[in-house]
């Protein structure tokens, strides 16, 4: 009983830094000027283009950097919905394990409410603004991650419904 009561707080705790760490994380690259955030953008947009743009190699360098540019909006729209899907899998999780109930609610308000401070903190980042349509984007991988989290829970349930109805047929 007592192993089993420090398996639990042992898992709270890595859900709690886990959380932290992403929050911290999307906090962290919320803070980056533009010119740093440009950068490290420029990167992924390049392997992108790369990799999925046909005859990327043989553009000219002014149609390669017209291709980088296209896929500049892309590439960070993605990365804010796919930081605010693993923290709304995260805060599900998270809501699941210390909470009774309003579990949903919880989360999805947690997770609105990051949201729009994540924005809200980027208006003070020099050559970052406070866009809307970012806080529908991170709020739509927020719910996206709530559903992914509790489709996630629900076939882990079946599955061990599943192994104990199979346990019970056997003994």
């Amino acid at each position: 009983m007592v192993k089993q009561r420090s398996s639990k707080v042992k898992q709270k705790l890595i859900l709690l830094i886990v959380l932290i760490g992403i929050m911290g994380f999307i906090y962290y690259m919320s803070a980056q000027p533009v010119v740093r955030s440009g950068e490290m953008s420029f990167r992924i947009d390049r392997l992108v283009c790369r990799l999925f743009v046909d005859g990327f190699e043989n553009m000219t360098a002014e149609q390669q950097q017209a291709a980088v540019y296209d896929m500049d909006f892309l590439v960070r729209k993605s990365a804010h919905f796919l930081e605010y899907t693993m923290l709304g899998l995260i805060l599900m999780l998270t809501a699941r394990t210390f909470l009774t109930s309003h579990q949903k609610t919880a989360a999805l308000l947690t997770g609105a409410v990051y949201a729009a401070l994540d924005e809200f903190h980027q208006y003070f980042v020099p050559g970052r603004a406070c866009q809307v349509r970012d806080v529908l984007i991170d709020y739509s991988g927020i719910v996206t991650g709530i559903l992914t989290a509790l489709l996630l829970m629900r076939i882990i349930r079946a599955i061990r419904n599943q192994r104990g109805s199979s346990r019970r047929l056997h003994r």
